[in-house]
Parts: structure tokens; sequence; C-alpha cells
């Protein structure tokens, strides 16, 4: 593992990174492979995010998610390495290979001077489709008409990184209790998506788990909100 961000890095700035790896997955009608490819940096990213909540962090109780989001997200990583192994090789999926967990983050902004608004009415508005400004992915134009599943893949990933409505505010907790909810819930939608169209019965297995895991913490989250920061707010997280 790659070492931890230093302050300077910003959750946005992670996220913004897991994103671009994301869409740099090369979309697959295996929804199995999609699903674990696209999981991968997604998981990788929210290691990141934990790392960065423990060097900046001081709310005891989020502390302690993100050791355990470290810890059961890298176990999470090597299945998923793992199982593509096993997987067909598709003649209509191009082969992307998953990116190494220590992959160093990025430098620059601060989440003051992204002023990236994130909340509107709690967590409402998180799976929103608007993108930040940021480009339709050059995976939408390669999909056919009957990609369904990388139609509802590629959906999740715009939702992750899409705007919520309240800004950020440079504290630690808060703003990494709202940024990891969002990342949390990018993943149960994608995991929804892997149940639905998946086959792949260690991933389906995986995909229960992601849901039932991160919806917990995303109420985790929701709590801390509302208690130390007055946000109202409704833990999407299995629907």
């Amino acid at each position: 593992m790659g070492p931890a961000p230093s302050p300077a890095v910003s959750l946005v700035e992670i996220m913004k990174e897991t994103d671009s790896k994301m869409m740099a997955v090369a979309p697959c009608s295996n929804t199995d492979k999609y699903f674990a490819e696209s999981m991968i940096p997604h998981h990788q990213g929210a290691i990141k995010m934990a790392e960065w909540e423990l060097q900046n962090g001081k709310n005891p109780q989020l502390l302690n998610t993100s050791h355990s989001i470290m810890t059961s997200q890298t176990q999470e990583i090597a299945e998923m390495q793992q199982y593509l192994s096993q997987l067909p090789i598709r003649a209509d999926c191009a082969s992307a290979p998953a990116p190494s967990p220590s992959s160093p983050g990025m430098g620059g902004m601060t989440m003051s001077s992204m002023n990236m608004p994130m909340m509107s009415n709690g967590m409402a508005g998180m799976s929103s489709r608007m993108t930040m400004g940021m480009s339709k992915s050059p995976l939408a134009s390669a999909m056919t008409p009957s990609g369904m599943q990388e139609s509802a893949m590629l959906s999740t990933m715009d939702a992750m990184m899409a705007p919520s409505g309240a800004p950020l505010s440079g504290n630690p907790d808060h703003d990494f209790a709202i940024m990891m909810s969002q990342h949390h819930q990018a993943a149960i939608d994608m995991a929804n998506v892997e149940l639905k169209y998946g086959t792949f019965q260690p991933l389906l297995i995986l995909a229960k788990q992601i849901i039932a895991a991160q919806s917990e913490e995303i109420q985790e989250f929701c709590i801390i909100l509302a208690q130390d920061y007055a946000i109202p707010c409704t833990a999407a997280g299995s629907k």
C-alpha cells in the first residue's frame, strides 16, 4: 500500500482520481468482469480516503470506521483480483489490467479552494446524475444499444462525482462523512448492477456483502452529520 495522502491532497482530488481510473476501465458485456475491474479502483479510492481521515480527522468513530474500511476493502480487492483470474476472457471484452493498490495520489488543490457543493437536503440528492463540470465519459460512446449492464454501471460512476448541494467545510470529519457517504452509495449502486446482470457466484456474494457493509456505514455517517453538524440526511444505503 502506498503512502497516506498528505493534508495538501483533498478528498475531492482523491474522488476525481478514482473517477478517472474507473472511466479508464474498458466497457465489457461481461458484467462480472466489468464490475470487478471497476470496483477495484473504487475500493482503492475508499482506502485513500480512509487514510486521509486517519491523518486529518479527530472523530473516534470515524477513525475506527476508517481502519475498518482499509482492512475490509484491501481484502476485497485481493478477492476481486483472484476472481478476475478465474473469469473467461470474452472476445467482445477488452482486457483492462487491474490498477495497482499502491498507485500514487494527486496533489494540488485543497477542499476550500475547490468549494465543491456536495449535499442538499441531506443525502437525498446523492444519486443525482449531473456532473460537476466534467466531460461526458468516453465510455458512453463505446456502448452498444444492447449494453444495458454497461449503461447501468456507467451511470453509477457518474453519480459518484455528482454534486449534492451543501459545501464542504474544511472540517476533516465533516467532509469525510459527506464524501465517503457519496462514495459508498456509488459502490452500492454498482453492486446492485452486478446482482441484476452478473452470473459469477463469488462476485454476487461479494456484491451483497458490499451492500450490507456500506449501507451500515452510510447510516453511521448520517447519524454523525445529523448530531455533530445539524445536517439532516436520509441514508440511501441499499435502495
